[in-house]
């Protein structure tokens, strides 16, 4: 027989007064606030309760990371190639423009396409963007397979001319435009943390 204490309160050994009811394996001592009692399980209940904590805890700490996970906003991943412009969910791409890819798993956003200039700069117009005025690489992916996140087909390509807008954040994260005049094309990353 194994003994399990519910409460650290009044601990008492067989020598001491005890009240209970005949049959029953739940006793209190004298005098307690009903808070207390001792109860005396066998080994195979002793393993059935070891295993439903266990359980517990794996419960817990699966819903715990699920959670943290969608209060960060990461989410499975969604990804397009040659899709239509209302399809990308985190940008407003204009109707002009055109070989539209995106990856979106929350912690993770790109999209690669062609615009004009015009239309690129209507898109951002809350960016402000520098000119590029030497070589700047920048980065293109394959998108369309959920498996096979952008980081795995990842190339680059190098501007001369265009427009560019970088920023970085404390936690690691930022964010890279780049607007390629030569090709009328934009490369879009973000990167939550």
């Amino acid at each position: 027989m194994s003994t399990i204490v519910l409460s650290e309160q009044d601990r008492y050994t067989k020598h001491d007064e005890v009240h209970s009811h005949p049959g029953h394996p739940i006793s209190t001592p004298p005098h307690s606030s009903g808070l207390w009692c001792r109860l005396e399980v066998g080994p195979i209940t002793m393993r059935f309760l070891t295993c439903a904590i266990l359980l517990a805890q794996i419960l817990i700490c699966t819903f715990a990371f699920t959670g943290c996970r969608r209060l960060m906003g990461v989410h499975d991943p969604v990804t397009g190639s040659q899709v239509a412009p209302e399809e990308v969910p985190f940008l407003k791409l204009p109707f002009s423009a055109s070989n539209i890819g995106f990856w979106d798993d929350g912690y993770q956003q790109d999209a690669t396409f062609n615009i004009s200039e015009e239309a690129f700069l209507q898109l951002f117009s809350d960016r402000k963007f520098a000119p590029i005025s030497e070589e700047t690489d920048y980065s293109v992916w394959t998108f369309g397979d959920t498996k096979n996140p952008p980081q795995k087909s990842l190339k680059t390509r190098t501007a001369t001319d265009g427009l560019i807008h970088v920023q970085s954040w404390k936690n690691g994260g930022g964010l890279k435009i780049v607007f390629d005049r030569h090709h009328q094309f934009c490369a879009y990353e973000l990167v939550r943390w």
